[in-house]
């Protein structure tokens, strides 16, 4: 026999979002609170304000930053309107189970 285990979170499991640099694996934490839509604030997410390896920008020169900017307000949008009740379900995001290979001894 086979089991089998799914996990899932709600969206106000949700806490921020954490970057993690693939160039020297230095993390950047932001709150779900933060708002990164702002001039000043989304050119964080250039580089890595460790090594300054470039971030969003893609590979034909276009970046990432408003969709990435979008989210959390996004998610805070949704909670929003799942917490009034106006919708007839519940909404829960399936997490994996397992860590990736990088991250397995």
């Amino acid at each position: 026999m086979t089991v089998k285990t799914k996990r899932y979170i709600e969206l106000e499991d949700i806490l921020g979002l954490q970057l993690t640099c693939k160039g020297c694996g230095s993390v950047l934490d932001i709150p779900k609170t933060f708002d990164l839509s702002g001039r000043e604030n989304i050119q964080k997410l250039d580089t890595c304000p460790v090594c300054l390896k470039l971030w969003v920008v893609g590979q034909n020169g276009s970046t990432y930053h408003s969709l990435i900017a979008a989210l959390p307000a996004t998610i805070a949008k949704l909670r929003t309107v799942l917490e009034a009740g106006n919708l007839g379900f519940t909404l829960g995001l399936e997490v994996s189970n397992d860590k990736p290979e990088s991250e397995k001894l």
